[in-house]
């Protein structure tokens, strides 16, 4: 997992402005009771912020291109919409990570079009400029990324949240290959903020991104026993092992263990943990195994090209 922020955890944002007769509707989609939020808000559908959560309803439950389609509809009357902008930005962003090499670039600069136009319609808005920077510091320069666009981002962000500004010059450290920089930065930034398990994950995808694979596993197992209930640790522990080709019954055990456990809307998918599993069965030389968990991985795939095709040349 790249160091970035969540964009499914993204699409479950609630942001402030709404109508007080969806109120009811608004509260069962925070409580993720998708169900009901969807009936009630289709019987209010005639509503622009009605259809407006249904279509994030619908990127939620993998449904992304009636999502896109309802966003587009919308457009022609909400256009000056910032949260429409910056949703539809969402499930583009989704669409391009699970997409194939060849289409995920067009889907990507179109999610990096809507971020910028969230932001000008409500420049004061920190999600809105922190999705755009996770996209400038994701994306490769091809598709519009670049460490330079995510800098100019920081300035605004660091006399309302200076630990996020800190976190994100890490990020772009990162980005730039100065990994001593950027782990030092991180550290700081974990110091003020302990609880935050993002901030975690980041500098254990530091470790990664500097191929330091032994410092990885060191940081992930003592992260697994200080919050042995935090799903990130065992995932990462599990991804750290496929990258760095490092303790492999390690990571075999940290993964079974997270896939004994339900996976949250904003942490990977068991698909993706069976697909990482497989990976590890291969490095093992057990075949089977790894064949087993690639069709598992594929049962769950839901549409993950990304997924799909890797999980497809386990197979065999």
């Amino acid at each position: 997992m790249s160091p970035r922020l969540s964009l499914l955890a993204l699409s479950l944002f609630t942001l402030p402005i709404h109508a007080a007769d969806l109120s009811t509707a608004i509260d069962a989609f925070k409580a993720e009771r998708f169900g009901e939020a969807k009936q009630a808000f289709e019987a209010a559908k005639d509503q622009p912020e009605a259809r407006l959560y249904l279509a994030r309803i619908a990127e939620h439950q993998g449904r992304r291109d009636e999502a896109l389609d309802t966003f587009e509809a919308l457009a022609k009357t909400e256009g000056k919409n910032p949260e429409l902008h910056f949703f539809w930005g969402v499930s583009l962003c989704n669409e391009a990570q699970s997409a194939s090499m060849f289409s995920a670039l067009g889907h990507a600069k179109n999610c990096v079009k809507h971020f910028k136009k969230a932001l000008e319609l409500q420049p004061d808005n920190l999600d809105y400029r922190k999705a755009l920077f996770d996209y400038y510091v994701g994306a490769p320069g091809i598709a519009g990324g670049g460490a330079d666009k995510a800098h100019e981002l920081i300035a605004a962000v660091k006399p309302v949240d200076e630990v996020l500004a800190t976190v994100m010059e890490a990020r772009v450290a990162g980005k730039e290959e100065k990994f001593p920089e950027a782990e030092a930065l991180m550290k700081s930034a974990i110091e003020k903020a302990p609880e935050n398990s993002d901030y975690r994950l980041l500098l254990g995808t530091i470790y990664q991104q500097a191929e330091r694979y032994e410092d990885a596993f060191a940081y992930f197992k003592q992260w697994q026993e200080a919050q042995p209930d935090n799903p990130k640790a065992w995932y990462q522990q599990g991804r750290n092992s496929v990258l760095g080709k490092v303790h492999l019954t390690e990571g075999e055990q940290a993964l079974l263990h997270y896939l004994s456990k339900p996976a949250a809307a904003e942490e990977p998918s068991h698909a993706w943990a069976r697909l990482r599993l497989a990976q590890i069965y291969q490095l093992m030389g057990k075949k089977a195994d790894s064949a087993q968990q690639a069709e598992l991985a594929l049962a769950g795939a839901q549409g993950d090209e990304r997924l799909i095709e890797q999980a497809e040349e386990l197979k065999g």
